[in-house]
């Protein structure tokens, strides 16, 4: 199959996608003649990445038409701002073939440093945004039989470390919550794709949440060493493109620890204790 090809045509909204992983993956859409809807809280790195992915178009070797690329600023913990999400996506676009739930905070503090209503933010970011923003587009979604949702999920949803019990525990729920819905959604032609995601090179824990709501400031050594997103974008459109229910793309290390918390759950509980980077 012509890798520029195989999305032409197709409407995609991403969300968290300033930057990072959201970015590569909004980029590769973008390069194989998809429509795009992009969204973060940032409209000046939206239209940043919206410029360079028409920059990137033009230098590429084709004769097809750009698609086009609708910038949809949106801040998961305010419900006020998706108001005018949808009436702006019926408008530019008839209908959605995938909506790509990228957006995130993660978490860096020991439970009993951690505030309620850190734990409440986390959930409204991570868990309560993607599901409003799901029952909103549902309705909004085409007949395309490979129509989807593609949920970026992480290792950390089953194999769960010290220090990250909040991000954890959004990442457990949001896989409960998206395996029921493609159970329910199968009938209308709409799969369910949860990518369960290893380390990938971003600045996610920079901005983690340390138990007081502030930022933790800093990358994570094992995230540095991470894959680079654009190759998690391409592994991520190969999934979607095969239809796959679920998929694990991660290094060998996280694969390892998936495999052993699914399987050997008290060895890896007893294993987890050990983790070095734990800090007090």
């Amino acid at each position: 199959m012509n890798k520029r090809k195989r999305f032409k045509g197709k409407v995609v909204w991403v969300t968290g996608a300033s930057s990072g992983l959201g970015e590569a993956l909004t980029k590769a859409f973008y390069q194989e003649g998809a429509n795009l809807a992009i969204s973060a809280r940032r409209r000046k790195e939206l239209e940043r990445v919206r410029d360079e992915c028409i920059e990137e178009w033009n230098s590429l070797d084709v004769t097809d038409p750009p698609g086009k690329i609708l910038v949809l600023p949106l801040d998961l913990s305010d419900p006020r701002s998706y108001k005018n999400i949808e009436k702006s996506l019926r408008k530019e676009f008839r209908e959605l073939d995938l909506l790509v739930h990228n957006a995130g905070r993660t978490h860096r503090a020991l439970t009993m440093d951690t505030s309620i209503k850190v734990y409440r933010d986390l959930f409204e970011v991570n868990f309560f945004g993607p599901l409003e923003l799901t029952k909103m587009a549902i309705p909004f979604f085409s007949k395309n039989p490979k129509s989807r949702i593609v949920v970026i999920s992480s290792v950390a949803a089953i194999f769960s470390g010290p220090m990250r019990s909040g991000y954890n525990a959004v990442k457990r729920a949001l896989n409960g919550f998206y395996d029921a819905l493609r159970a329910e959604l199968w009938q209308n032609a709409i799969g369910v794709t949860i990518v369960i995601l290893g380390a990938v090179r971003t600045k996610i824990s920079v901005n983690a949440a340390l138990g007081d709501g502030n930022s933790y400031g800093q990358m994570d050594p094992f995230l540095e060493k991470g894959m680079k997103p654009e190759n998690a974008a391409e592994q991520i459109l190969k999934a979607i493109e095969r239809g796959q229910d679920e998929v694990v793309i991660a290094q060998w290390k996280f694969r390892w620890l998936v495999f052993r918390r699914r399987f050997f759950p008290n060895w890896a509980a007893r294993a987890i204790r050990h983790t070095p980077d734990r800090k007090q």
